[in-house]
């Protein structure tokens, strides 16, 4: 099992995350849907907790986001950006 990461008020940190299966999810597409959930997603998740974003990328397979995290509230801003962002992208892939 691996070691809880530790969560600071006021740490800057790199969130990385993989699609499944390492399928290239997110690419562009023509009506900018994909980019378009992917940055109010990320917009809405950074609101709701208070962290705040410092750059992002979203590669074809994984994406990056750098934050800052003034109130320890890491791991709800990463559980919902990507909670949310998988139901959406459900929904588009379907």
């Amino acid at each position: 099992m691996t070691q809880a990461r530790m969560v600071g008020d006021g740490w800057t940190t790199l969130i990385t995350r993989r699609c499944v299966e390492q399928k290239y999810l997110l690419r562009p597409d023509r009506d900018g849907v994909v980019k378009n959930a992917y940055l109010y997603t990320l917009a809405h998740a950074a609101i709701e907790t208070g962290c705040k974003l410092h750059a992002y990328v979203a590669m074809g397979n994984h994406s990056h986001v750098v934050q800052t995290d003034p109130a320890g509230e890491r791991p709800r801003l990463a559980g919902m950006f990507h909670g949310l962002f998988a139901r959406i992208m459900h929904v588009i892939l379907e």
